[in-house]
């Protein structure tokens, strides 16, 4: 039973992951197109802005993603610090494949 349980914590995290490197390009696109739209003098000012704005997007869509994780109730992982690293990790290879292939 722990084998099975321990399978789908590994899914449901890579699910998670999945989800947040989709948002993360959907909110790229999204950011694209609103720094596009306004007027500024500069490269630099247009890079800053842009920057910015992705900066606040992911960094909700991340800290919502581990605030979910962290608070849901998974009865099989006691260890709150193994469970956070193990999605920080399937994070970082799920974002590190999905950047490759586009």
């Amino acid at each position: 039973v722990s084998a099975q349980w321990n399978s789908q914590q590994m899914l449901i995290g890579l699910l998670c992951s999945i989800t947040v490197v989709t948002f993360n390009n959907l909110f790229e696109l999204i950011v694209s197109a609103m720094t596009s739209y306004e007027m500024h003098r500069r490269w630099s000012e247009y890079r800053k802005h842009r920057l910015w704005k992705l900066l606040v997007f992911r960094y909700v869509n991340v800290s919502a993603l581990f605030i979910l994780r962290y608070f849901g109730e998974v009865p099989w992982f006691s260890c709150m610090a193994t469970r956070m690293g193990l999605q920080a990790a399937l994070l970082i290879l799920t974002d590190l494949t999905v950047t490759n292939i586009y």
